[in-house]
């Protein structure tokens, strides 16, 4: 028996996608069954924007490789469904929906680390940058340009990144990762030399370099949420709204125990 995952590539960026991968690997070793994935050829190319990051990319991906014919099985809500992760059907079966919850695989923690291993020309990087800056370090995470005008999703105010830093240790140096560097630059919040703005221009480096961080501040993006899991967090504060006015879901199974909603 196998599970799929046909429409992975066209339904969201690299932190979407790693929680569409990460969850054929909890299904995967909890029923005992193979997966796949689209061949990297056709990744992304029925994707309505132009696709900025993929997995394949980023990482050494080993699976099988192809598109399905499988019945398609729907994510039935945002939730976590234990129902369907216990019993999912017996046959082979194609999933689709986003499965924003590090619950989808419990159990496959280890194997979902070894899988987001960042290619090495992006973990060589990642250290040299890490190395020059001595003690503990904190991520923090703007996403600004599609979120702007965006009805699904709100940008994080800075009142919620002020707030954050309040309640990190006052004196260790931040970098700010973001995709609109001048404009975080220019915000009076960070003002001194205290702070860092990565311009790597890379989101394979960048998120290689959140892992090396000590501590998270996220946006509410699936993106800095990798970020922090796949680091050895002291602690991470992320937003308690997670979408805009124009999504109504319940959000309770996307946060890690132990994180701090503001």
């Amino acid at each position: 028996m196998t599970f799929s995952f046909n429409h992975l590539g066209n339904h969201g960026h690299l932190g979407n996608q790693m929680f569409q991968y990460a969850v054929l690997i909890g299904l995967g070793k909890k029923h005992n069954r193979q997966f796949c994935i689209p061949h990297p050829n056709v990744f992304g190319k029925h994707y309505y924007q132009e696709l900025r990051s993929n997995i394949y990319d980023a990482f050494d991906i080993k699976c099988a490789r192809g598109i399905s014919r499988f019945p398609t099985v729907n994510e039935k809500s945002f939730e976590f469904d234990a129902e369907f992760f216990e019993n999912p059907p017996k046959q082979d079966i194609n999933i689709l929906g986003f499965y924003q919850s590090a619950k989808w695989f419990a159990g496959a923690e280890d194997e979902v680390r070894e899988a987001f291993t960042f290619k090495e020309k992006y973990r060589e990087l990642a250290n040299i940058m890490r190395s020059q800056l001595s003690g503990e370090v904190i991520s923090l995470h703007v996403r600004r340009t599609d979120y702007i005008d965006n009805a699904n999703h709100d940008c994080v105010t800075l009142d919620y990144y002020a707030k954050a830093l309040e309640m990190m240790p006052k004196d260790l140096k931040v970098i700010i990762f973001t995709d609109d560097a001048e404009w975080a630059k220019a915000q009076p919040l960070f003002p001194d030399d205290r702070f860092f703005v990565s311009e790597t221009n890379c989101p394979y480096t960048d998120m290689a370099l959140m892992g090396l961080c000590d501590y998270h501040i996220t946006a509410n993006s699936s993106y800095s949420w990798w970020g922090a899991w796949l680091s050895s967090s002291k602690r991470v504060i992320t937003p308690s709204v997670w979408f805009g006015p124009g999504l109504n879901h319940n959000t309770k199974d996307i946060y890690c125990d132990g994180w701090e909603r503001i």
